[in-house]
């Protein structure tokens, strides 16, 4: 397995983005959190995972701009300041070995999250990880930098973002590097195995449905279906993955966000139609397959433009949230309401 740094700036932003997908929809948000005595807009503090999370933009202020991501141990009091623990800070613009964050790919495309393979013990002292926890040493992996001949280094491996247990891996490389720099005992850190990614049946995936016109003949008479549905799914995973976001479906579900597993962090429901059956096909489809899971899911109906206000205020009382679909004047398909539910449910901000 080849991987290479990412370099082109739109796919930093997106596998930022993905990585601060995975955590956006966990935890709790708490604010006027000061890590190192800097205030960041919001910090999660994740009770089943026993760490806290930050995520955004131009924390250390420079030149060239950084997505900062930033991991500690405790419960964040709002107010206060924390000790940070690990940092998977990337610039912007390009990729650098001075900064601890590792963004790459392989030949099959999938986004990983690495890291320098030190942490800090304090008075300018570094120490590698994989030498105070010999449990790390299997997922240090080779990135080819590519720039000259021989150009490779070795990071850790927390995982690919689209795979199974991956937060759980990097809460416990928070555990092993508060570990080293307090001096506590290192053999109680297992590292949890990693799952299989997308390439693999196990794990959510995109398939998709059939485009175009179906002919059935029946009783001398030729009955044509039209196949729209497909085309407002394929549309809405393109918006959906544009915006940095991994998605996935299955026989049951149209699209859906990932979280953990096969569950769903935001579960769509496409319907081409405003009419009575399709709007109570929807709410059943929503609430029996999102019932299915650990923890509910955001639950969204993607419907055309012109609903009954009734029916919208049924969707509101119920929690589900409403993203209509239209064609613009150039005949492609738009999606009101679709960033405000990722905004506020999916942890994004406006696009630069």
């Amino acid at each position: 397995m080849t991987y290479r740094p990412l370099t082109d700036p739109k796919q930093i932003k997106n596998c930022f983005k993905a990585f601060r997908g995975v955590f956006a929809s966990r935890g709790v948000a708490i604010t006027g959190v000061r890590p190192y005595g800097s205030p960041v807009p919001e910090v999660r503090w994740h009770a089943d995972l026993k760490i806290w999370t930050a995520f955004g933009e131009d924390w250390r202020q420079g030149s060239k701009g950084d997505w900062f991501a930033l991991f500690g141990e405790g419960e964040p009091q709002p107010h206060k300041v924390v000790d940070i623990v690990l940092e998977v800070n990337v610039y912007k613009k390009e990729p650098s070995r001075q900064i601890h964050g590792r963004y790459f790919t392989d030949d099959h495309g999938t986004f990983y999250v690495g890291r320098k393979p030190t942490a800090n013990k304090g008075k300018g002292t570094t120490v590698p990880i994989v030498s105070e926890a010999q449990q790390w040493s299997p997922h240090l992996v080779t990135i080819d930098w590519a720039r000259k001949k021989n150009d490779t280094e070795q990071v850790i491996l927390i995982g690919a973002l689209n795979e199974v247990g991956f937060a759980e891996r990097l809460a416990a490389l928070v555990r092993t590097v508060h570990a080293i720099k307090s001096g506590a005992g290192l053999r109680l850190f297992r590292v949890p195995q990693r799952a299989r990614t997308t390439s693999t049946s196990q794990a959510p995936n995109f398939s998709p449905e059939f485009e175009g016109d179906s002919s059935f003949h029946r009783k001398a008479k030729n009955l044509v279906i039209r196949h729209d549905h497909a085309k407002i799914v394929k549309a809405l995973k393109a918006e959906l993955e544009r915006q940095g976001h991994m998605v996935a479906n299955d026989d049951p579900r149209d699209l859906y966000i990932p979280a953990r597993g096969r569950d769903a962090k935001i579960l769509f429901e496409v319907k081409r139609s405003n009419d009575t059956q399709d709007s109570y096909t929807a709410i059943g489809q929503l609430i029996f397959h999102g019932a299915r899971q650990e923890f509910d899911p955001v639950r969204v109906l993607v419907a055309p433009t012109g609903a009954k206000p009734e029916t919208l205020k049924v969707l509101r009382k119920i929690g589900i949230k409403v993203v209509t679909h239209a064609k613009d004047d150039e005949g492609n398909l738009v999606f009101d309401g679709l960033n405000e539910v990722l905004r506020r449910n999916g942890g994004l901000e406006d696009d630069e």
